[in-house]
């Protein structure tokens, strides 16, 4: 339930280093009202096996009745799943269906409005508006969001390679790509070479920028750095716009760099720390895995004796003991977290503390979706 289907996935072996917690980056408001906003949060019951919502009091405030949920978009409609018919519509925050399920799968509305859906009858994927009708035509294999520039990555069922649409849903890059993501916010999107499979990075003309000759790569982060893999070592490291190594490859695995860290995994100890732009250590590779820091200023770590989750600030000290089986990054002040000796999940504060007991089979972020009364 974290992660919604047909959007184009991770085209790399180059993981994040965690992948029992979320990677997002935190949603939390920056809304300066004293008054405590409207927040759900998408749990699995361990009563009944179905997904309701909960507010931060714990109270489920729409019953458990669907075989899959999501997050509330900012629009205030959540994707669910029928538990009956298994198809998937769009509820209101009272549980209403909005959009009928009428659909084999979706993904949740993103800040353009848009939804991808795959449709019951051809099994291809298009895009609907709020109103549940289609805004582009189901004709794709696959789909994903559109970035800013107003270009979306998508399969075309014919050729079956990637290329990019625009919001008539017309190609503006053929498809000729094996894979690809989305463009990022220097205008470059990661594409992986149909003849090759290595991997470069193209402009919004569809051209390449930086030529297919690594075996996998991300996106660019904000501070102008990607993530690439050598094929010669099979070792990562980091370039800048014109393809040049900034941070050389050194370390078996990393992920992309957030708030000017990034997360590596060193080639010799295979343990994990934090480094600059420049490559300079901040936290030494001590933790067995990692998760980026969250806007609350914490991160989850896995220490190398028991394997179990806790939170470090900036400084590498822990703030939250090692404990949990599983753990999310602080959206809207709270985490959900695995608790080891039942199994199920409950919601914890910044000090670590449980504010909703560990009570449910799986549990989601809690996000905002009004004001406080």
């Amino acid at each position: 339930m974290r992660k919604a289907l047909y959007i184009i996935p991770i085209i790399t072996a180059l993981v994040l280093l965690f992948s029992g917690c979320s990677s997002a980056k935190s949603k939390e408001t920056d809304a300066k009202s004293n008054s405590e906003p409207v927040c759900l949060a998408a749990v699995k019951s361990a009563k009944n096996s179905l997904y309701g919502y909960i507010d931060k009091s714990g109270a489920y405030i729409i019953e458990p009745q669907f075989s899959r949920a999501e997050d509330f978009a900012a629009n205030g409609l959540a994707l669910v799943q029928d538990a009956s018919s298994k198809l998937c519509g769009f509820i209101d925050t009272a549980g209403n269906y909005v959009i009928k399920p009428t659909f084999v799968d979706a993904s949740g509305f993103d800040s353009d409005g848009l939804a991808v859906v795959q449709d019951v009858g051809t099994g291809l994927v298009g895009y609907i508006d709020e109103s549940g009708k289609y805004a582009i035509p189901a004709k794709y294999n696959l789909a994903g969001i559109f970035s800013d520039n107003g270009l979306a990555p998508a399969i075309d069922p014919t050729t079956v390679l990637l290329g990019y649409i625009d919001k008539t849903g017309t190609f503006v890059i053929e498809p000729k790509f094996a894979d690809g993501r989305f463009f990022a916010s220097n205008g470059f999107a990661v594409v992986r070479d149909s003849a090759t499979s290595l991997y470069g990075f193209i402009d919004k003309t569809g051209a390449y920028v930086i030529d297919p000759v690594y075996t996998g790569a991300m996106d660019f982060a904000d501070n102008g750095l990607a993530l690439v893999q050598d094929p010669a070592t099979g070792l990562v490291g980091f370039i800048d716009a014109t393809g040049a190594f900034v941070i050389e490859p050194l370390y078996a695995n990393a992920g992309t760099f957030t708030d000017g860290l990034a997360i590596v995994k060193t080639a010799d100890t295979g343990l994990v720390g934090f480094i600059d732009a420049t490559g300079k250590y901040v936290i030494d590779p001590t933790f067995k895995n990692a998760n980026v820091f969250d806007a609350s200023g914490l991160a989850i770590v896995q220490d190398t004796d028991q394997e179990r989750l806790g939170y470090i600030d900036k400084t590498g000290k822990y703030v939250i003991d090692s404990q949990f089986g599983d753990a999310s990054v602080f959206e809207n002040g709270l985490a959900f977290v695995k608790d080891v000796e039942s199994g199920l999940y409950g919601y914890i504060d910044q000090t670590g503390k449980y504010v909703i007991a560990a009570s449910f089979s799986e549990a989601s972020f809690f996000i905002q979706v009004g004001d406080a009364a």
